[in-house]
């Protein structure tokens, strides 16, 4: 089999001493998929800084056996300005959005599709709403 691209052993990590994660194993190889869920403080965003190198275990270690990784990470919001004046709509059609896109000016096809995806997410009626008044 080939080597795991990250390879956590024995991983206990918290913060002021306080464990989060416990006697954590995993390994990730190349293909994988990897979904982490879970209740709030359940430990996911630990296990994520920990695999980031950004928080350092109490117990156990991270390798990588093949050389450190070129990895994107994008938080949780903890603030969201409610009144900021923006829409469910366009904050996707903002997603789909190349460099010059609002300078364009945006098309129906685009707006078709941003509806589309808005309906697929169970977001049905709710594109013209302002982001600020959903949970």
């Amino acid at each position: 089999m080939d080597q795991p691209l990250v390879s956590i052993k024995e991983v206990s990590a918290g913060y002021n001493g306080e464990a989060v994660l416990q006697d954590v194993n995993l390994d990730i190889y190349s293909g994988d998929f990897i979904g982490v869920i879970g209740p709030n403080g359940g430990g996911k965003t630990t296990l994520s800084k920990v695999l980031l190198g950004t928080l350092e275990p109490f117990r156990g270690k991270v390798e990588y056996p093949l050389g450190l990784l070129n990895v994107g990470y994008l938080p949780q919001v903890s603030q969201l300005d409610r009144s900021f004046p923006v829409s469910v709509e366009e904050v996707v059609l903002s997603g789909m959005a190349s460099r010059n896109f609002w300078w364009r000016g945006i098309r129906k096809e685009q707006r078709r599709k941003a509806k589309t995806l808005i309906e697929k997410m169970g977001l049905k009626g709710l594109g013209d709403r302002p982001i600020g008044e959903l949970s």
